[in-house]
């Protein structure tokens, strides 16, 4: 029985897929079956949702489902569910490096913030 999924992609995957939301009929039962479709359809995200190798989610992706990540339920095999909203968010930091940016050195800005009722000490 097919049912219907909201799919919202975020950073890199926005771009590469040219899409900001998905919403697609399918008959899907799983998180992982799901992306399988999606990196079909979107052939920019093929083997950027699911690791074939390991069976899960690619990378340090984040997927989740009910904003809940999948990792911390069924992983790829977390069942989805009429009107799901699911969530795929490339890692920020390490991945393929397209979107990697040079390190600059900045300064550590310390905020001190006052406690209420705190008395601030005299000059």
């Amino acid at each position: 029985m097919a049912i219907e999924v909201e799919c919202r992609l975020f950073g890199p995957f926005r771009e590469d897929a040219g899409v900001e939301t998905v919403v697609r009929e399918t008959d899907a039962d799983t998180v992982g079956a799901l992306l399988s479709e999606l990196e079909g359809a979107y052939p920019e995200l093929a083997g950027r949702l699911v690791d074939g190798e390991e069976g899960a989610v690619a990378g340090s992706t984040v997927v989740t489902r009910a904003k809940k990540d999948v990792r911390h339920l069924d992983g790829l095999d977390t069942a989805l569910a009429d009107g799901d909203v699911i969530r795929l968010v490339p890692s920020v930091y390490g991945g393929d490096g397209r979107n990697a940016q040079p390190s600059q050195p900045g300064r550590l800005r310390i905020s001190r913030r006052r406690r209420h009722g705190s008395r601030q000490p005299s000059p």
